[in-house]
């Protein structure tokens, strides 16, 4: 009998020491991977999904936002090559997000006496996707994501890859966390507002709380172009931007609330009856969208541009219209309307009682 338990005894540590082998083999093959990753989302977009390409690897990511806001991903969906669209625009994201919690400084790459500051170099060959193509999607990703204000507003692009850059302003993380303190102080002040008048009170608070970005160039007075002037960056620091910077605070803020809202390029029709590039925010209120300008609701200081329907936002708003049915547009991509309201939108309706 003893020796049967001897037997028994050194048949388990022998299977003990196996297991051990194996799961030390398996962490090893794992650690020995060189990892490539394909992305996904979970099904109600609040997670990207990371899978290794090479072995069982894989790991969750929590998106700043749920990508329920970002309208111009699930605008893919109009397309053959939907399914490599929005696996590259997921790639772009997520080397974003790597990049922002690194936090740290890039140092300039010097080619033909020029400085620019990369931040990660793509390759969309492997997506099937031309080159046209992969500088829409990253066009996209910069308009649903407000909050990647320190992206240069070009990217670099060979045969099979893109490079996407960081401004000059923003290479150095000292500079970038002095905005994410002001981007997040935003949050608290959305948090801050009445559940069911957090739509109204963000429009004011925009409002309020900036002014037209101007220069006077041989004492004309024109808009600014700086960087700084298009981004909520701009808006946060110097209290002040063009068009884009107001669209980007107000989304910003929105999606703060839970609001959903869109970021549309189109032309603006001056009362000179001239037209000139301008953007507005369509904002989605019980399943139908509205038109809201605060540039120039604020220039005017009046609210006429609030709420829109869609007969009254093409007034003095044009859609831009391309008769190609493919993914071709490069970086002046632009994204479908979606459902415009009939109505306006009355101004202290109850939203999200």
């Amino acid at each position: 009998m003893k020796k049967i338990l001897i037997l028994i005894h050194a048949f388990i540590f022998i299977i003990f020491i196996s297991s051990c082998n194996n799961k030390k083999e398996d962490e090893i093959k794992k650690d020995e991977c060189d990892h490539t990753y394909s992305y996904s989302l979970n099904d109600d977009y609040s997670k990207i999904i990371s899978n290794c390409d090479n072995c069982d690897y894989s790991y969750e990511i929590n998106p700043f936002f749920s990508f329920k806001f970002n309208y111009g991903y699930f605008d893919l969906d109009r397309y053959l090559i939907k399914e490599n669209a929005k696996k590259f625009y997921l790639e772009i994201y997520v080397e974003i997000f790597n990049f922002i919690n690194a936090k740290k400084d890039i140092k300039p790459t010097i080619k033909n006496n020029n400085s620019y500051y990369e931040i990660i170099t793509i390759d969309y060959s492997k997506f099937s996707l031309t080159k046209e193509e992969a500088m829409a999607i990253w066009h996209l990703v910069s308009l649903d994501n407000l909050e990647f204000y320190f992206l240069e507003k070009t990217v670099l692009t060979s045969t099979k890859e893109l490079i996407i850059l960081c401004d000059e302003l923003y290479a150095k993380y000292e500079q970038r966390i002095i905005v994410d303190d002001k981007i997040n102080e935003l949050k608290n002040i959305v948090n801050s507002f009445e559940n069911n008048k957090k739509l109204e009170s963000i429009y004011d608070y925009v409002i309020n709380n900036m002014k037209y970005a101007y220069d006077y160039i041989d004492g004309e007075k024109v808009a600014k172009n700086t960087f700084d002037s298009y981004e909520i960056s701009g808006a946060l620091l110097n209290k002040e931007g063009v068009c884009e910077a107001y669209c980007k605070m107000f989304g910003y803020m929105l999606k703060c609330a839970n609001i959903k809202s869109i970021m549309y390029l189109g032309n603006g029709i001056m009362l000179s009856g001239d037209s000139v590039r301008h953007s507005w925010t369509l904002v989605e209120v019980d399943d139908l969208y509205y038109g809201f300008d605060l540039t120039w609701d604020d220039s005017n200081s009046n609210n006429a541009n609030y709420g829109l329907s869609y007969d009254n936002l093409l007034k003095r708003h044009k859609e831009i219209e391309f008769a190609s049915s493919s993914l071709n547009y490069g970086i002046d991509y632009i994204y479908k309307m979606p459902k415009m309201a009939t109505k306006n939108l009355i101004i202290n309706q109850q939203i999200g009682a």
